[in-house]
């Protein structure tokens, strides 16, 4: 069930993506700062109950100014101010997804922020940020749901539209070998160089965007 009305939640997206963007680039307050914040304040439940006052009435800017004097830790805005990046920042795309998150879940952004930190889904920034919103917001309620990892290489995958067979033949390896990789029975951290530089070939990433760090899974 959805949290308000359609006609709201795109709105709603640009001014969360906004806000995060505004927090972290021009206030140096930080996206998780600013986030727990919104909870703390009760901003988040009107926001996301739909209120027009703040998924309609206000710009990002003025969110986080809101925030902050809620909070009794008024901002000062910088002279020059219009703060114009509305360019596709992590940290703007990291709040756009989870308004839309929240819209689409029906949850409160209290219980999503228990599930999942900004920091995770800025990591989840390059391989999503070119897949839908909805593309984007299965992964991050299959992240919630599952309490686990996503696998890198799989959510890049498939936010390319690639088959596991069709990566393998791309990269030039085996498709067990693929399926090993995205169930964590072989670690790709320990793959060799040559065949991470194949898959992320395939793939169109960098190397780095396909490690895990610290997964259990052997070599």
């Amino acid at each position: 069930m959805h949290a308000y009305d359609k006609a709201y939640v795109y709105d709603a997206m640009e001014i969360l993506g906004e806000a995060f963007d505004f927090a972290a680039c021009a206030q140096n307050l930080g996206t998780q700062r600013f986030f727990d914040l919104f909870v703390q304040t009760g901003v988040a439940d009107a926001f996301g109950g739909g209120s027009p006052r703040y998924v309609a009435g206000v710009s990002g800017i003025e969110l986080v100014l809101m925030v902050g004097e809620q909070a009794g830790a008024p901002l000062a805005v910088p002279p020059a101010t219009r703060h114009a990046s509305l360019d596709r920042t992590p940290e703007y795309w990291s709040g756009w997804i989870l308004a839309y998150v929240q819209w689409r879940s029906g949850r409160t952004f209290a219980s999503l922020g228990a599930a999942v930190r900004v920091e995770d889904l800025l990591r989840l920034y390059k391989p999503l940020h070119e897949a839908s919103e909805d593309r984007a917001a299965d992964e991050i309620e299959a992240l919630i749901d599952g309490g686990d990892r996503l696998v890198r290489l799989k959510t890049i995958r498939q936010a390319r539209g690639m088959t596991q067979l069709q990566l393998a033949e791309a990269a030039g390896t085996s498709l067990r070998a693929i399926q090993q990789y995205e169930q964590r029975v072989k670690n790709i951290d320990k793959a060799a160089g040559i065949k991470l530089y194949a898959l992320a070939q395939a793939l169109g990433c960098k190397m780095e965007d396909l490690l895990e760090f610290n997964s259990p899974a052997s070599s």
